[in-house]
Formats: structure tokens, C-alpha cells, sequence
């Protein structure tokens, strides 16, 4: 499963599964993050005070206490906001290692 976070925008080809809030991602990795294999990150998400920001700090705390995701599980960023997006890279990079696994 590939997940694309953005408010706005639809990802580059078919395939993936668009999320549109955190609260709507919250729910999808819950349920599915075993199967889970692309995740890309927005970061405006224009419809609260959520930010996609919040959503991967969710992702990563989880992998960092242990929780059980799919072993290819990668994590991108397609944010606009180039400082935002930025910060997020940085945390991918230091739990997993580069922009991903």
C-alpha cells in the first residue's frame, strides 16, 4: 500500500491510496501499517493545525518504540514548504537512514 498525504495535490501515477487529513491518517496507519510500503509527506495540509509534520512524528516515534511496519517501509517528502520539509528530511534521515528504507 502507498500512501500520499496532501491536502491538495494527487500523486504521480496510479497506485496510491490519497489522504487528505491527519486524522484520515491516523486511521489508515493503524489499521494498515504492516502494510504500508510508500509513504510521501506533505506538510501544509491547510485544514487545522495538523501538518504532515505530525503525521510522520507518529510514523517515526512508532518505529522508534518498536511497532511492527513493513520491512520495505520508505518515507519521502513532497512538501512545497522547503523549511518544513527540510526538518522532515532530517528526522527521516536520522532514524532510518537516508530518505528511507
Amino acid at each position: 500500500m502507498k500512501i500520499y498525504l496532501d491536502d491538495i495535490r494527487f500523486p504521480p501515477g496510479s497506485g496510491w491510496s490519497v489522504i487528505r487529513t491527519v486524522d484520515d491518517f491516523v486511521l489508515t496507519w493503524g489499521r494498515n501499517r504492516e502494510d504500508i510500503t510508500y509513504i510521501s509527506f506533505d506538510h501544509d495540509l491547510g485544514n487545522g493545525d495538523d501538518t504532515g509534520y505530525d503525521a510522520l512524528r507518529l510514523v517515526l516515534r512508532g518505529i522508534e518504540n518498536g511497532v511492527k511496519v513493513h520491512p520495505d517501509l520508505r518515507l519521502v517528502v513532497h512538501s512545497m514548504n522547503f523549511e518544513e520539509a527540510r526538518k522532515m528530511r532530517e528526522d527521516i534521515s536520522k532514524l532510518m537512514g537516508g530518505a528511507g528504507r
